[in-house]
């Protein structure tokens, strides 16, 4: 497996990779989720977001061989926001299910917190859906601690904050 930076990537390939890995969501927290709302990815990251997402970001991507198997986003954080400016953001992380469970996940945040390093952050930030128990608790396993939930903040529910010192 290889982990690279890859700024050139096609934004559908990006696109169709979180998207997979989205709608596939580990047993215990698709179970969580109601059909009814009739949730897509698109809803919450789709390639419109991404076209200004890419501008300032990061990309990670893990390959086996020539297939995409995990990738990751991140990026400075808004600096209106969070002024000290000191703060990296995790905007999406995904891993295939295929792949999941297999260490793959952690090597794309341990390349996270080194990207972020090296750019002078001292902190990363990230949200989940508070649904997504078993994605908090993989941040969680990292060393990631829980600042708090803003209701509301996606259209389906509400958003668990989390950050780690760097």
């Amino acid at each position: 497996m290889e982990i690279v930076l890859d700024k050139n990537i096609r934004k559908d390939i990006l696109e169709a990779l979180f998207t997979k890995c989205f709608n596939q969501l580990k047993d215990s927290d698709g179970d969580n989720f109601d059909e009814s709302n009739d949730q897509e990815f698109r809803d919450w990251f789709g390639i419109d977001y991404l076209n200004d997402c890419l501008k300032f970001c990061e990309i990670i991507v893990v390959r086996e061989g020539e297939e995409i198997v995990g990738g990751a986003i991140v990026g400075m954080q808004n600096p209106l926001s969070w002024p000290d400016g000191k703060k990296y953001e995790l905007f999406i992380l995904g891993v295939l299910p295929e792949y999941r469970s297999k260490g793959v996940g952690a090597m794309i945040m341990k390349k996270v917190e080194e990207i972020s390093k090296v750019n002078g952050a001292e902190s990363i930030i990230l949200n989940t859906h508070e649904l997504m128990s078993s994605t908090q608790r993989f941040y969680k396993n990292l060393g990631y601690t829980e600042m708090g939930t803003l209701k509301g903040y996606y259209g389906n529910g509400s958003a668990v904050f989390l950050i780690k010192k760097l």
